[in-house]
């Protein structure tokens, strides 16, 4: 997506690519640049002259000059003075002294505050450094693997995970909580409880079921399902950590062996994908997550919109591929993405689990967690410039001769989004029946979606189109919502009638200088390819910066400028729920 594309755009369709969510961070370096209503004019007149030379074979898209106006700038930011870091160590050690020991030694050389480590024999622990808060829970009463006996002739050889902040605090607690388990082993998750700085930090170690077993007086279950019961368990379990006033300005770290690679970047099995219950974003993959992962952080090897980073533990000859089963994760209430702060992953050896070192960045004079602030908006303008061009390929739909397929009329992502209950449904399908997950979503439009008069895209909806047009209701019925769709994409869209509660192409033409000399169609197809992603506001009545610059949960959620999304979630809940679409 080009920043601050202008309109029109007619030289071709625009090359495919990979989607990725841009960092939440403000780009201060961005630039603008002002133009006049008639040159913005005479510059569309140009390129529509342009656009007809090219369709005639005269002249080559390669020859036409560039529109861009330029990015938007970025207002100056009010920096909070004084940062401070918070640095992390995970690291599984399987139960061998000599990587205890050099994992401790990193944390202690590198002055990380937290050390998380998974296999630890419990017998190790009397020689840590005095004064560090320790939080430590058996997962392998009889481990006997390289762990020594708790005393001459016990036959125990304990092994579990472990929590640690390495600074000597005076207020800190330690608890661990038992997670759903298996034969022989006893699964849970060790925390520590510190406040360092007036701030209360949470760090938790945990180590996941790996193998399918059979458990106690149940019937066998597998492995998967058993770490779906486990993630659930931490999720709810934080959830109670950050819930209210106080809970906000908590700091939780969560590290181990979560024994599962993460879900690819578009994922339809989400209800049986325990890392779900840890991510927060992507949304669509999100099973109540509230955390950031460290190859989310800005500047990593890792992507910044879903779920990457290096793999963590050689291949195996099994599955024949290395995997990535290892994570520290930071709770979204003072760490999201594109937060200044990067995770590195040690050289992977012959069946060693990598150390991971995580270091964020910390607002000392907040106290609370939370990350320098913009200068404060009021309208989407300001957000915008704040928050910046959305990266998006756009891609039109693969039968456009139908006119219920048309992108403006129906954009599935839009519609599964927009209406969870689809989105859940269609999920449903393709567990049961297979298939692609937006077939299923454009088949749920085409057979219910439209007789029950569900809105398909950011710029039409069927019964707001009948409502606020009365002609057009009286000719074709004011529940004909398929009438509705072709008056509009017949003569609707040509006339400037307005479709939907974003989009109302009289505001948009006069609101930016280098619309104003398109027609109705044009404008229309600006806003739908360029115009969301850029965060321009459609229509009086919504603004898509001002809705995610005023909303930081849905900035945490989708990432800053993912407008829309934010649109999407205004049909879905934010409606309901109050939330304002404009000033």
């Amino acid at each position: 997506m080009r920043r601050g594309a202008t309109f029109p755009s007619l030289a071709g369709p625009r090359a495919s690519g990979t989607r990725s969510s841009p960092p939440a961070a403000v780009r201060s370096d961005e630039r603008t640049r002002r133009t006049t209503e008639g040159d913005a004019v005479r510059r569309c007149m140009t390129t529509w002259i342009l656009g007809a030379l090219v369709a005639a074979g005269l002249v080559t898209t390669s020859q036409m000059p560039s529109n861009d106006p330029g990015p938007l700038v970025a207002p100056e930011i009010q920096q909070v003075a004084g940062a401070s870091h918070l640095k992390v160590v995970q690291r599984n050690v399987d139960g061998r002294r000599v990587r205890f020991n050099s994992t401790v030694k990193v944390a202690k050389d590198g002055k990380a505050q937290v050390l998380l480590m998974q296999e630890v024999c419990q017998a190790w622990l009397a020689d840590l450094p005095e004064g560090w808060r320790v939080s430590y829970a058996t997962t392998q009463p009889g481990a006997s693997n390289h762990c020594p006996e708790t005393a001459p002739g016990s036959k125990v050889f304990p092994k579990g995970v472990v929590a640690i902040w390495t600074k000597s605090k005076k207020k800190w607690s330690a608890d661990s909580l038992p997670l759903e388990g298996e034969l022989n082993r006893t699964p849970a998750m060790a925390c520590v409880h510190v406040k360092s700085d007036g701030v209360w930090h949470d760090a938790c170690s945990t180590h996941l079921v790996a193998f399918d077993k059979p458990l106690a007086d149940k019937p066998p279950q597998g492995a998967r399902d058993i770490r779906v019961k486990q993630a659930t368990q931490m999720r709810d379990y934080f959830a109670g950590l950050l819930s209210g006033k106080k809970g906000k300005k908590r700091r939780v770290v969560v590290g181990g062996d979560f024994n599962h690679t993460p879900g690819p970047l578009v994922h339809e099995d989400t209800e049986y994908d325990p890392m779900g219950r840890l991510y927060a974003v992507p949304a669509g993959m999100s099973k109540g997550g509230q955390f950031t992962e460290g190859s989310q952080l800005g500047g990593t090897e890792g992507r910044t919109d879903g779920r990457g980073g290096a793999k963590t533990v050689p291949r195996k000859k099994k599955s024949g591929q290395d995997r990535k089963i290892d994570y520290i994760f930071f709770s979204n209430n003072f760490v999201g993405l594109g937060h200044p702060g990067k995770m590195t992953t040690s050289q992977m050896k012959k069946k060693h689990h990598s150390r991971l070192v995580a270091k964020v960045s910390l607002t000392a004079a907040a106290g609370d967690g939370t990350n320098p602030r913009p200068a404060p908006c009021t309208e989407n303008e300001c957000f915008r410039a704040q928050l910046g061009v959305q990266d998006y390929v756009y891609n039109e739909n693969t039968r456009p001769s139908d006119v219920r397929l048309r992108r403006f009329v129906l954009d599935r992502k839009f519609y599964a989004r927009a209406h969870p209950d689809v989105m859940a449904w269609a999920q449903e399908k393709v567990r049961t029946d297979g298939g692609k997950l937006y077939d299923h979503v454009e088949w749920h439009w085409r057979n219910r979606g439209i007789t029950e008069g569900r809105m398909g895209s950011a710029t039409f909806d069927p019964p707001y189109y009948l409502s606020i047009h009365p002609d057009v209701a009286a000719a074709y019925g004011a529940t004909n919502y398929l009438g509705a769709i072709e008056h509009y994409v017949a003569h609707g869209q040509h006339e400037g009638r307005r479709g939907s509660i974003f989009f109302d192409v009289a505001h948009y033409k006069a609101r930016y200088a280098d619309i104003a000399g398109a027609s109705n169609q044009d404008a229309m197809k600006h806003f739908t390819v360029f115009g969301m992603s850029e965060g321009r506001q459609g229509s009086a009545d919504f603004g898509p910066a001002y809705y995610m610059g005023t909303n930081p949960d849905l900035q945490q959620a989708y990432g800053a400028n993912h407008y829309r999304h934010g649109m999407s979630h205004w049909i879905a809940y934010g409606r309901a729920e109050g939330r304002p679409g404009a000033p």
